[in-house]
């Protein structure tokens, strides 16, 4: 039996309070100055589960009757939240005649029949497909029945392809930056033709990755003119809505991310589903309009598959 007064155990407790707070400052910190170098913005990508954390925290802090530190984590919360303000979705619609699925089918994968029975299930229109190689190449058009295919297979993740039920009439490869290829396809789809830019640009955990990544993304933009209002961008782009790389990108380019992913259903890693962060996007130019997002369950690779569907006519 412990017989001790109440004032001996509460500062205890309280200091167990304050080494909590004072750790999610100190995790938080970098999510609030990811522009400053980029180790800090790889922290942004967690402002949910750091938003979340914050909120019970500030609610322990007001059960306590610490009035401060319920302040301190209200305020940051608010932060938080200001920062997970995502760009406005697509024109929206009710009549779709185009489906695209994207898919990074994880090159090293052993099992390639999970996805194979995917696509044949949902039967999307178009198959954007990143992280191909020959192996992948193989089992997915001897598998499936898509009449139109281009593909770019590379051994180092970053092979391209395309499955279309629609004729390809362009399909060129060209690189973002050295080495980082994209993929841009003419479709003559059911509605007149549209451009589809499939790309994987490099996840920002080194110093010249994060610089890839931004200035790839950077020159992607630049190709809005020449693509015109029926542009569709697809591909893992190693970063999620709320951060600065793919914000950045949606101002310059002027396209707009359909909401494939909420904040605690992202499609990387797979098999992690309450705290996998949202990297893989779909963007719609004004001329497209999107009628449903959805991402996809948890198949061979470590992404789910996204799929937009979508309506082409021309206005």
């Amino acid at each position: 039996m412990n017989d001790s007064p109440p004032f001996v155990q509460t500062p205890r407790r309280a200091d167990r309070l304050q080494t909590l707070t004072s750790f999610l400052v100190l995790a938080t910190a970098p999510a609030m100055l990811e522009s400053a170098h980029w180790t800090l913005a790889l922290a942004a990508h967690f402002r949910p589960y750091l938003l979340v954390a914050w909120v019970i925290c500030g609610a322990a802090h007001l059960l306590s009757a610490r009035f401060t530190g319920g302040t301190i984590a209200i305020v940051t919360s608010v932060f938080l939240l200001m920062g997970l303000q995502v760009d406005a979705a697509p024109q929206s619609s009710e009549r779709p005649d185009l489906e695209v699925m994207q898919v990074n089918v994880q090159m090293d994968a052993q099992d390639t029949s999970a996805l194979v029975e995917y696509i044949r299930a949902e039967d999307p229109d178009v198959v954007s497909l990143v992280e191909i190689d020959q192996r992948w190449v193989d089992a997915l058009t001897s598998a499936l029945d898509y009449p139109h295919v281009q593909v770019h297979p590379r051994p180092d993740f970053l092979g391209l392809a395309v499955l279309s039920r629609y004729p390809l009439r362009t399909f060129e490869v060209h690189d973002l930056t050295p080495g980082i290829p994209a993929s841009t396809a003419t479709i003559a789809g059911p509605e007149g033709e549209i451009t589809l830019t499939t790309l994987h640009v490099l996840p920002p955990v080194r110093g010249e990755w994060a610089r890839s990544q931004e200035e790839g993304l950077e020159e992607l933009a630049r190709e809005r003119a020449r693509h015109g209002a029926r542009w569709v961008v697809c591909g893992d782009f190693n970063a999620t809505p709320w951060s600065r790389a793919f914000r950045r990108f949606v101002a310059q380019s002027g396209l707009a991310p359909a909401p494939t992913s909420g904040w605690f259903s992202g499609t990387w890693p797979a098999g992690l589903p309450l705290v996998g962060l949202p990297i893989d996007h779909c963007l719609l130019a004004s001329g497209v309009r999107l009628v449903s997002a959805e991402t996809g369950p948890a198949l061979s690779g470590d992404h789910r598959p996204i799929s937009v569907s979508l309506d082409t006519r021309i206005r």
